[in-house]
């Protein structure tokens, strides 16, 4: 960095890149919120984490963290991506333009996270990556020049002007991130819990008879089939309960069987298993 030309202090450039990183988070978390198969972010790098975890990683959070692991993993990849951004604010301070670089590549990488899923709408996914993108990388460079003393350090007045302008400014900006992402979350979990448009499965021709009392398969270590509801936590790798369609749901058959098949919704309903 060139010594002569003004620059920010670094406290100012990371306080820079974290309010650039979170319009752009909240941005793209309104998206999803507003937009039906459109992914969070946070919950796309979160997936990708738990599909990368090592084994039994799964279970030492859940017992540090309960039924609060979910929130714990969302909490912590939002503190990531702050820090991260910290980083970029930093980078773009150093060296101008690498900082909005590293918010393409970030969003880059979110879209890659996101298109994991199936159920993720790709176009969507593009322009949620796309619009968090555009607003980190045109609002660092806003951000970086508000934070730029506009005079020299003995013109103590004019300094401090500054530095209130940019500390109010990036204060209101940081609470417009925060309730645009509060608000997608609450828009996305309160989709989540709607009654996916699934019919309900009608009850089976012939319903089996149910276990005694201490039933269990000859396997040791195994739990019983039958567990008291205050003792049962469901452990799955789903960060938000998937939207199902009844209209396009399948369910395939495949790998090591003779005839692979592919049923949709209304035909698996159909089978003779069924009244």
């Amino acid at each position: 960095m060139d010594a002569a030309r003004p620059a920010p202090s670094r406290l100012a450039a990371a306080a820079a890149g974290v309010v650039a990183g979170s319009l752009g988070l909240g941005t793209a978390e309104l998206f999803a919120g507003l937009v039906a198969g459109a992914p969070s972010p946070i919950l796309a790098i979160g997936a990708l984490l738990i599909s990368l975890q090592p084994p039994n990683a799964k279970q030492i959070v859940v017992d540090l963290f309960g039924t609060a692991d979910k929130a714990a993993l969302s909490v912590a990849v939002l503190i990531g991506a702050l820090v991260l951004a910290a980083a970029l604010g930093l980078l773009e301070r150093a060296r101008p333009q690498w900082g909005r670089i590293g918010f393409a590549v970030l969003g880059l990488l979110v879209l890659l996270a996101a298109i994991r899923d199936p159920l993720a709408d790709l176009l969507l996914a593009t322009i949620g990556a796309a619009l968090a993108t555009a607003v980190s990388v045109l609002s660092l460079p806003w951000l970086m020049r508000l934070a730029t003393p506009r005079r020299a350090p003995a013109e103590a007045r004019m300094l401090d002007f500054d530095r209130r302008r940019f500390l109010g400014t990036s204060l209101a900006l940081a609470g417009t991130a925060a309730a645009s992402g509060v608000l997608g979350r609450f828009l996305l979990e309160r989709r989540s819990a709607q009654q996916a448009n699934v019919p309900p499965v009608p009850a089976a021709a012939e319903p089996a008879p149910s276990p005694p009392p201490g039933s269990s398969l000859d396997v040791d270590g195994i739990t019983p089939l039958v567990i008291p509801n205050d003792q049962f936590y469901r452990i799955d790798t789903s960060l938000l309960v998937p939207h199902l369609d009844a209209s396009s749901w399948t369910l395939s058959l495949e790998g090591m069987v003779d005839n692979p098949i592919t049923l949709t919704y209304a035909e698996l309903l159909a089978m003779p298993m069924f009244e």
